[in-house]
C-alpha cells in the first residue's frame, strides 16, 4: 500500500503492477493463514459462526480501506493539480 501513495497524474498501468501484485501477495498469504487459525481455535460447534463473522469482518475492513484510500486520494488531488500546473 506504501507504493500506491507514491501514484501521480501520469502513472500508467503499467507502473501499477507491481504494487497491485504485492498488496494482494500480501492479503492473499496473511488472510489463508488468519483464516486457518481462527478455524483451528473456534469450538468446533462455532464454526459456522466463525466463518460467517471472519468473511463479514472481512469484507467491512476492504470497504473500510478503500473508503480511506479514496478519500486520501480525493484529499490529494488539488497538491497534484497546483504541481502539475506549476510544472507545466
Amino acid at each position: 500500500m506504501w507504493l500506491m501513495a507514491g501514484l501521480r497524474g501520469d502513472t500508467t498501468g503499467f507502473d501499477l503492477i507491481a504494487p497491485l501484485s504485492l498488496l494482494g501477495a500480501g492479503m492473499g498469504l496473511i488472510m489463508m493463514a488468519l483464516n486457518t487459525h481462527l478455524l483451528n481455535t473456534a469450538p468446533f460447534d462455532l464454526i459456522g459462526r466463525v466463518t460467517s463473522l471472519t468473511n463479514a469482518l472481512q469484507n467491512v475492513v476492504a470497504s473500510l480501506a478503500i473508503a480511506t484510500f479514496a478519500t486520501v486520494l480525493q484529499s490529494r488531488l488539488p497538491v497534484h493539480v497546483a504541481e502539475a500546473e506549476l510544472a507545466a
